[in-house]
């Protein structure tokens, strides 16, 4: 028996195993790439995190002037008094 009608032999014994296995594996990896695929679209919805940092560095300059508001009107109450 010669290497290669061994291997032809191995080839026929193992044809549904190999098969399956490739079957297997392509299903699996488009089953994965999908739901990955679906995580960063559903992510892309949502805004980064920069995004949130710069908004909140915003409202926290709004309030500052706004406190300076709220102050330069104690200020004019009280000398109103």
């Amino acid at each position: 028996m010669t290497k290669i009608h061994g291997l032809t032999d191995w080839l026929r014994q193992n044809a549904w195993s190999i098969i399956f296995f490739v079957g297997v594996t392509i299903a699996g990896y488009a089953t994965l790439n999908a739901k990955v695929l679906a995580m960063e679209t559903q992510l892309a919805k949502y805004p980064s995190m920069d995004y949130f940092e710069l908004k909140f560095e915003t409202v926290d300059e709004q309030l500052i002037a706004i406190q300076g508001q709220v102050n330069e009107l104690k200020i004019e109450i009280r000398a109103q008094k």
